[in-house]
């Protein structure tokens, strides 16, 4: 029993340790890295290397994961349409400004993921758009492009950008050589 108390303090502390120097890795990592980050979606998989970006580094059409509503409004006008969502994960209810076929979503006011489906806006400050070619993908995030995958349409590629500190990511999905879809997505 003894020896079991210990295991399990020493598996706290370690845990406590490693929660502590992720947080540090992610307050002092660079904005956009090509540094690889390992996840492991199935344990009985090998990992799987992509590149990372931290939560300050997403920026759509020069706004960030955080902007209140009324940024995105001053800045892109009203939307076309909203829609109150239920995430059935968590059971919060959320908010989704839509513009055409693009959307952004809120929580509390604060806009915490997108999907990008037309050349109305942009990711990463102009870098990339849909409707652009890939080349600027695979200079950007080279570990991700090398390790994109079939998204079961044919000829259709998907590429993830890690969130340092997160499970969540970025999806980038390539149709022919060209973007055809940008969102945030949250993994739970």
């Amino acid at each position: 029993m003894l020896r079991l108390l210990l295991i399990i303090s020493i598996t706290g502390c370690l845990s406590c340790s490693k929660n502590e120097k992720t947080r540090e890795v992610v307050e002092q990592s660079s904005k956009v890295s090509s540094k690889p980050l390992s996840i492991d979606a199935d344990p009985d998989k090998e990992y799987i290397k992509y590149d990372s970006i931290s939560i300050e580094a997403i920026v759509v059409s020069n706004l960030t994961i955080g902007a209140i509503r009324e940024d995105i409004i001053q800045k892109f006008g009203r939307p076309d349409s909203v829609k109150k969502i239920l995430n059935e994960f968590n059971g919060v209810e959320t908010n989704a400004f839509y513009y055409s076929t693009n959307s952004f979503e809120f929580e509390n006011n604060k806009m915490i993921g997108f999907e990008l489906y037309d050349s109305s806006f942009y990711f990463l400050n102009e870098k990339i758009a849909v409707g652009q070619p890939f080349i600027t993908i695979q200079k950007t995030f080279p570990i991700s492009y090398k390790n994109r995958m079939p998204s079961g349409n044919e000829d259709e590629e998907i590429l993830r950008i890690m969130i340092e500190g997160t499970y969540d990511y970025i999806m980038i999905k390539i149709l022919d050589g060209t973007v055809t879809e940008i969102m945030k997505f949250e993994n739970y």
